[in-house]
């Protein structure tokens, strides 16, 4: 291993290290997990503008066709508030675990696994 290290740094090229590809893993996972949240953020933030444009537009309709529309916009916004607690969770810095653990139930290796697998 060390021989495999010395020839690779000589080389002018950075030395080859277990941990690498496992590092490169996690970096790829991170920018993926921001992407997600950042369409994920922008889809929770349109959701809200619809829903107040739908509100607005509601309130200026007949009293029959009003009080309808204005009870299903009510479920509406509970369930987008819902999204956003649940969003707002899992984007946490303490969400790791939750992270960690609907990795594995969806039956994705563990990070751990990986690791000492490269060790």
């Amino acid at each position: 291993m060390f021989s495999k290290v010395m020839s690779d740094s000589t080389a002018n090229s950075p030395p080859i290290f277990p941990g690498n590809a496992t590092l490169l893993l996690l970096f790829k996972i991170s920018e993926k997990k921001k992407q997600k949240f950042s369409e994920i953020s922008s889809g929770i933030d349109e959701a809200d503008v619809l829903i107040r444009k739908m509100d607005l537009e509601a309130r200026s309709l007949q009293p029959g066709v009003k009080a309808t529309l204005l009870a299903k916009l009510r479920e509406y916004k509970v369930d987008l508030n819902k999204l956003k607690k649940e969003f707002k969770r899992i984007s946490s810095p303490n969400a790791n675990q939750a992270a960690h653990d609907e990795l594995l139930a969806s039956g994705m290796a563990d990070v751990n696994s990986v690791i000492s697998l490269d060790s």
